[in-house]
């Protein structure tokens, strides 16, 4: 019973742990930074081990692109990358972010396990892209769950909303619609990024 307890609490510290292992993950990869050879321009390198994109994670990569961007002595960035993207917001970031830093010095984003959705997202602001046959790279769309009310009240309290979507934002075909917006600045910025090497229709694209 000892070994069980103490395999349970293993268990249980890990899970706890486990929202915070991806940001360690980035900044353990991040470590590896930037590597200077001797008479060489710098060439600044970003390992992203596989990381789910939010508002913490994409923190800490917006930091080291904003870094390379900064220092001109690094005259290239290559960003080793595995993600299977996130939210919109914080993956959206990223592309304007690695554009940005696109604009002021070479950027090649290497493709490793997969770079989906937010990753594939991010990966589109890159002057150069590699990638391995084995490796999932796309899935262009968006997943919104529809939100509850955003104010929890027990049976006993009264609420009184000023309009029918004050407490959930708007009803489900609003949130279709938001949906279906986001989809499509997806499928522009994949187009507008690739679209002359994917030589495929926005249809395509859009199917995911």
């Amino acid at each position: 019973m000892g070994r069980l307890s103490a395999l349970g609490r293993f268990a249980s510290s890990w899970y706890v742990s486990g929202p915070m292992l991806a940001v360690l993950g980035v900044v353990i990869g991040a470590l590896v930074f930037f590597y200077v050879v001797p008479g060489k321009p710098k060439i600044g390198v970003i390992d992203i081990p596989f990381t789910v994109i939010n508002d913490d994670s994409a923190f800490v990569i917006s930091t080291f692109l904003e870094y390379a961007r900064r220092d001109d002595s690094i005259k290239g960035v290559f960003i080793r990358l595995n993600s299977p993207g996130g939210g919109a917001a914080a993956s959206e970031q990223l592309y304007f972010e690695t554009r940005a830093l696109r604009a002021e010095k070479p950027v090649v984003i290497i493709m490793n396990d997969i770079v989906a959705s937010g990753g594939y997202m991010m990966s589109m602001g890159a002057s150069y892209l590699y990638t391995k046959p084995s490796s999932f790279i796309g899935n262009v769309g968006v997943i919104l769950s529809f939100p509850g009310p955003l104010i929890s009240r027990t049976p006993s309290e009264q609420v009184v909303p000023t309009g029918p979507f004050k407490l959930n934002g708007g009803g489900r075909r609003y949130f279709i619609g938001i949906t279906d917006q986001l989809k499509q600045a997806f499928a522009t910025i994949v187009m507008s990024e690739r679209g002359d090497v994917l030589n495929i229709p926005r249809s395509e694209v859009l199917s995911g």
